[in-house]
């Protein structure tokens, strides 16, 4: 059999770029470049931007633009994964705080069948969730320190589960559990005059963002080309109520149209984080960090404009966060 996708070596690749029209001025960098990165993490995952058909580069793209470029993309989506670990710690603190607190410390009392819905709105079951949980528990694959609590004490306590169960799991158990108890986790995680049921909703999509994206990072998919399906995103309107501007630019009382294509992409992920980091200081960190990102290199700018256009975030994104952080800082003065 001839395969379609043979193996190429560096030489080769490089061969094939250069005939496709990429410059290359260095070709020790460029077989580094391929050697680190790979092909298809280098070229395939973005020549739809930076080539005009599957054989031709648009003018001036260098690999050493391409390498650059990937690593921008890669330091974004560390930033992410480093705000949805805390996001996913203060979710599940605050969760299992309130489980502790109305059901108790005993697994056999937190995942009790009264407190939780039979589906969620996703259709799963609370007896298919509960079951991979004891499952698990009960298996070889079982980790500390729910290993530990089980081996040295008497009870699992929520906050420890928690710990090694997966967000998506815990996520169910939220979507799944009645009403007056979701009432009091939402209002222990964000504060603000929304009716409650929105909150509960916007909570829910906010968090399904949040682990869609960093579950993208984690496993090393396409993250440029990532966006939430509509009817599952954080609606615009909620967050503009929420975070306002300068963060998403309300126009006659409506979010405009490139601001609702933003929120599907990464750029939702992040004001979904924002909403849920609990304090002015977490939030202005956040902020700070992000603005870190673009001032790394004066090509960043460009490089940016770009990922901006890639991603359809908000091309004014760096006078947003600056306006943000300015304000998070004068209310702490």
């Amino acid at each position: 059999m001839q395969f379609d996708k043979p193996f190429f070596s560096y030489s080769q690749q490089i061969n094939l770029l250069q005939s496709r029209g990429l410059i290359i001025k260095n070709y020790e960098f460029a077989e580094y470049a391929l050697s680190t990165l790979s092909y298809y993490d280098l070229i395939n995952r973005y020549k739809r931007y930076f080539m005009v058909d599957a054989h031709h580069f648009i003018d001036d793209v260098s690999i050493e633009y391409l390498y650059n470029f990937a690593l921008f993309d890669r330091d974004i989506q560390f930033f992410i994964m480093k705000y949805s670990v805390l996001v996913e710690a203060i979710f599940k603190t605050k969760f299992s705080y309130t489980l502790a607190e109305h059901c108790g410390v005993d697994i056999k009392d937190y995942l009790k069948k009264y407190y939780y819905k039979p589906t969620n709105s996703a259709n799963i079951s609370f007896a298919d969730v509960k079951y991979r949980i004891t499952r698990w528990i009960n298996s070889n694959a079982i980790k500390n320190p729910t290993r530990y609590y089980k081996r040295h004490h008497n009870h699992i306590p929520p906050w420890i589960l928690f710990k090694n169960i997966s967000l998506g799991n815990v996520i169910n158990l939220y979507d799944l559990l009645h009403s007056d108890l979701k009432y009091k986790f939402v209002s222990r995680l964000i504060q603000n005059s929304l009716p409650m049921d929105q909150q509960v909703d916007l909570v829910l999509r906010m968090m399904n963002t949040v682990r869609t994206f960093r579950n993208c990072v984690a496993h090393n998919l396409n993250f440029t080309e990532l966006r939430t399906e509509p009817l599952y995103c954080p609606s615009p309107k909620v967050l503009s109520t929420l975070l306002g501007s300068p963060l998403l630019v309300s126009k006659n009382k409506r979010v405009p149209a490139e601001d609702k294509k933003a929120l599907l992409g990464v750029y939702g992920a992040m004001l979904s984080m924002i909403v849920l980091l609990d304090s002015a200081h977490l939030k202005a960190t956040f902020a700070q960090d992000f603005l870190l990102l673009l001032k790394k290199e004066s090509i960043r700018n460009q490089m940016y404009e770009d990922y901006a256009k890639i991603t359809e975030m908000p091309a004014d994104i760096k006078n947003r966060f600056t306006q943000f952080y300015n304000e998070l800082m004068y209310v702490k003065t």
